[in-house]
């Protein structure tokens, strides 16, 4: 009976298995939609700037002391901006005469400018001073700082320094 068992049990196998067997159905319709996919570029501005090294002067050469520094704004495309310093930290200080501090409070007056010639000062729009605009490309772009440390001026020997901010408005 074992053995009639196990036939019994092979040959139903393969008509168990027809029925399981998934049958194509016919496609009935079809339902679609959309789906909306949106994003808004925003205005957005960084900058880096490089520092203004003057290096050495000597008071009584009677030679301007001139260095070349770089402002890279990054802004997303077609965005406006204007780039605007501060007249530094150093007592009294403006955007026309900056004043680097050395030993003792001593002062060092400088000038930042838009242009190579250094004729119109660099300042934040007010009181004759000048703000270079530019519009993004998404990229750096680099835009010029012309500093120049006046002829003739009469300065303690040492070490001098000031700090400027550079302002992105957008």
């Amino acid at each position: 009976m074992n053995k009639l068992l196990k036939l019994a049990v092979c040959m139903a196998l393969p008509v168990a298995g027809a029925m399981f067997v998934p049958v194509a159905s016919a496609t009935v319709g079809t339902a679609t939609t959309t789906v909306p996919v949106t994003a808004t570029v925003i205005d957005s501005c960084t900058v880096e700037a490089s520092p203004v090294l003057f290096g050495n002067y000597n008071g009584i050469s009677g030679a301007a002391l001139d260095a070349v520094a770089i402002v890279s704004p990054t802004c997303t495309v077609g965005t406006a901006y204007s780039i605007d310093l501060s007249a530094g930290l150093g007592n009294d200080a403006t955007h026309t005469t900056r004043k680097l501090t050395g030993p003792d409070g001593a002062a060092l007056a400088y000038s930042i400018y838009t242009d190579i010639s250094r004729t119109t000062v660099w300042g934040n729009g007010t009181a004759g001073t000048a703000t270079p605009l530019g519009v993004g490309a998404g990229v750096a772009q680099s835009v010029m700082m012309y500093g120049r440390v006046p002829a003739a001026q009469s300065s303690m020997v040492g070490s001098y320094a000031d700090t400027i901010t550079v302002t992105v408005a957008y």
